[in-house]
């Protein structure tokens, strides 16, 4: 189909996807955001390993929660997928900045030769994609190898609460001259759902549309326990983040995410 009237980009790895949008992406993403995050994950690591300095992001996309964390002083690798990702992210370093950031082209699902870290993380709830519990398992027992004892690992994942609201209500936003329009379709067993992505974007005098569709799994909040304990992690505490403010107790269905915190002995 032709792109200026209605490209299909369907069935699509999310590495191909990524790559795709990803200048799109960098513009789109607020440094606001990152940094609100980056509070929140600070109060973590503050109480969980206030000594840790080796950081792993997790597919880190672009960079920028990347070069956040090296900016308050942690030495970070961060990793991704998405060569055009990556690409982007090399680019936006600083020389000042390049000696405590390093960036590597691989998958969580096989880990690279990274060397240890104290903490491994993730943003963006890149765990989502991972396709049922027994990969989240082979995924969390990859990071445990890289993670220093004792090491801790903190990911992100959308709740059940946004899955609901994801097929009940389509989600419109503009950013970056770009109309975005997101809705979730939810399969049969009820632990996976389709997010449909349009993208609307101006080209000429017309409007260029493309299609993405996002396959997600939802990892409650005993899955995520778990699957953190057939991993061998010595213990998980969930949080919330409600209005963008962290949460002691996660509820899986006033929550939009839940922030897993799990520790290697």
């Amino acid at each position: 189909m032709d792109p200026l009237t209605g490209n299909s980009m369907l069935n699509r790895s999310p590495v191909a996807i990524y790559d795709s949008v990803a200048e799109q992406y960098d513009r789109e993403r607020s440094a606001a955001t990152y940094e609100q995050r980056l509070e929140i994950y600070r109060t973590l690591l503050d109480e969980h390993a206030p000594t840790a300095r080796r950081v792993l992001d997790l597919g880190c996309g672009t960079g920028t929660f990347t070069r956040l964390l090296a900016d308050r002083g942690f030495d970070v690798v961060g990793l991704d997928a998405s060569r055009e990702m990556l690409r982007i992210a090399v680019g936006s370093e600083r020389p000042q900045r390049s000696a405590a950031v390093r960036y590597v082209h691989g998958d969580f699902i096989e880990l690279p030769a990274l060397g240890k870290f104290d903490v491994a993380l993730t943003v963006g709830e890149p765990f989502n994609y991972l396709k049922d519990e027994a990969e989240l398992v082979h995924v969390l027992r990859n990071v445990a190898a890289v993670l220093d004892s004792p090491g801790l690992l903190i990911f992100d994942v959308l709740s059940r609460r946004s899955f609901t609201r994801m097929t009940k209500v389509p989600h419109v936003e503009e950013v970056a001259g770009v109309i975005r329009v997101i809705k979730g379709e939810a399969e049969d067993d009820a632990t996976h759902i389709n997010v449909r992505e349009r993208r609307f974007s101006p080209h000429g005098d017309l409007w260029k549309l493309v299609t993405n569709v996002h396959r997600h799994t939802l990892f409650d909040s005993d899955a995520i326990r778990r699957c953190a304990s057939q991993a061998g992690y010595a213990g998980v505490q969930l949080y919330g983040i409600r209005q963008g403010r962290l949460q002691d107790r996660f509820d899986d269905e006033l929550h939009a995410w839940c922030i897993a915190v799990a520790w290697k002995q």
